[in-house]
């Protein structure tokens, strides 16, 4: 099966990657490291729901770092004309996510909060997978500055067959951002480089609900 992965950077990126080679960096868990410039195999760790280390890989699952109430009993508002979901095209085939990503599903759809790693700052992330049950097939999105429009971003996109070797560049534009438990959208596009070197084009838009803030250990 074609292997695919999408790793968008733009302007200081804080975007976390890991199993997929990338070109930007983001904040780190107490047990999967966030993958540093270049190859890593530590990678983003997501939220959860007991604020434990996440486990590495491209779409891992645990605690992302430290901070933020994530066992609250809080809730975004139900959004009942479309729900939670990130979706989006690549190459014309469509692909709707309304999960996270292998851990524990709130009913609130894909993972999202804002990271606040050390020596930089706060990026927004969101992890959404056809099902919590897999981590794969899978879209992660870290956009830089989710106040400035075509912010610089890393997008990472996994098959079913878990295969994410390629990078190249887009942009996330957030269309409403409002605090800890409210609903945020957006769009983003970008380009992936096929294994055979052909250029896939991607767009797509989320609607997620914003999990508590996380912060770096």
């Amino acid at each position: 099966m074609k292997r695919l992965s999408l790793a968008v950077t733009l302007a200081s990126v804080l975007g976390c990657s890991g199993n997929v080679e990338s070109t930007s960096s983001s904040g780190t868990s107490s047990a999967g490291a966030g993958g540093a410039t270049g190859t890593s195999s530590g990678g983003a760790a997501q939220g959860g729901t007991t604020g434990q280390g996440g486990t590495g890989g491209i779409f891992p699952t645990g605690g992302g770092g430290s901070g933020g109430d994530t066992t609250s009993s809080m809730s975004c508002p139900v959004v009942l004309d479309e729900g939670f979901h990130v979706k989006f095209t690549l190459d014309g085939q469509p692909y709707d996510f309304t999960s996270p990503c292998g851990s524990g599903d709130d009913g609130m759809g894909p993972l999202a909060y804002m990271f606040h790693g050390k020596g930089g700052g706060p990026h927004f992330d969101i992890f959404a997978c056809k099902t919590a049950l897999d981590p794969v097939p899978g879209i992660s999105i870290f956009a830089d500055d989710p106040t400035a429009p075509d912010t610089l971003t890393t997008i990472q996109f996994s098959d079913s067959d878990g295969d994410a070797p390629s990078t190249t560049t887009g942009a996330t534009t957030f269309t409403t951002l409002g605090p800890e438990w409210t609903a945020v959208s957006g769009t983003f596009h970008g380009k992936l480089a096929s294994v055979g070197g052909a250029f896939l084009t991607l767009d797509g838009s989320f609607l997620v609900c914003r999990r508590p803030d996380l912060y770096a250990p």
